[in-house]
């Protein structure tokens, strides 16, 4: 037992490592994918510069976070400022995908070598998608913070592969069509909740409220978490969205009347939704029954 437990921690903390690493990769990759899509630039014909100087940087310029904090967040041939984005993206990726790791890879059966079992759970498959999806939802907070666009480079993307996702998990799962039907209403039913309401809001609103991108975002929460997950995510998005607005206009940061991209909320609450969701909803109606009948 000791001799396994040793091998599952040695394991554990080597994957964790390997996979923060490579989201410090793609942090660092969807940083300049922002830029890309700023600049309207293809990412093909894209050259790591200085976006002061515009200098050509090296390989030693673009270690992600290590080169930032090496050389005092400036460039190494103008002196000016680089921005705080890099680094803060780079390591909230890496973060993510560490957690991503820990909550839907199986170590215990990578150290049995029970490899087979791991790819037919379909446990492999779940990982790398929500790799996918949270590098686009870190990319469509960026793009949402800094110029209030959800573009639609990233998120039509994302729909589509949500959806081959909610259709094809079943069969990798080994129960094929039959669960493909019974999840069918769950997902339909996290549209209605999600973008339905959203698509409500800006009829009723005029457009003032939500943008298209917030229904579309919505689509992606929805196909991705399905039902009873999309709550919490929608859940965690109001309260912290109406904590900032509030906080922001005490504060005389904003003004009423000011518009506050809700997307950024929208991507905190699905990454909640998929980490510790199942905790998020038995703590909630945990709490209710214990209110209304121990009370």
């Amino acid at each position: 037992f000791t001799t396994l437990f040793l091998q599952y921690i040695i394991i554990y903390m080597y994957m964790i490592f390997v996979v923060f690493i490579f989201g410090l990769i793609i942090g660092s990759f969807i940083n300049a994918l922002e830029y890309s899509l700023r600049k309207k630039k293809k990412i093909s014909r894209l050259h790591s510069e200085c976006p002061k100087c515009h200098h050509k940087l090296t390989t030693i310029d673009l270690i992600p976070l290590v080169s930032y904090f090496a050389l005092q967040g400036r460039c190494r041939y103008c002196k000016k400022p680089i921005s705080a984005q890099y680094p803060i993206v780079e390591l909230f990726t890496a973060i993510i995908f560490a957690l991503l790791y820990n909550r839907f890879m199986p170590t215990y059966n990578l150290v049995q070598g029970q490899f087979k079992e791991v790819i037919l759970s379909g446990q492999i498959i779940t990982f790398v998608f929500w790799l996918f999806i949270a590098s686009c939802l870190i990319l469509i907070t960026i793009t949402d913070i800094k110029e209030m666009i959800i573009p639609d480079e990233i998120i039509y993307p994302a729909i589509i592969i949500s959806l081959i996702y909610a259709l094809t998990i079943p069969f990798a799962n080994g129960r094929g069509s039959s669960q493909i039907l019974e999840s069918l209403p769950y997902l339909l039913l996290a549209l209605a909740v999600s973008s339905g309401f959203f698509f409500l809001l800006i009829v009723v609103s005029k457009g003032n409220w939500m943008g298209g991108g917030d229904v579309k975002l919505a689509a992606v929460m929805a196909l991705a978490l399905s039902w009873p997950n999309i709550l919490v995510a929608m859940m965690v998005a109001f309260i912290l969205g109406s904590i900032f607005g509030v906080g922001a206009i005490v504060l005389k940061k904003k003004k009423f009347a000011d518009v506050i991209p809700f997307g950024p909320f929208l991507v905190i609450g699905t990454i909640a939704a998929a980490l510790w969701g199942d905790l998020i909803l038995n703590f909630y109606f945990f709490g209710l029954y214990n209110f209304m009948y121990l009370t």
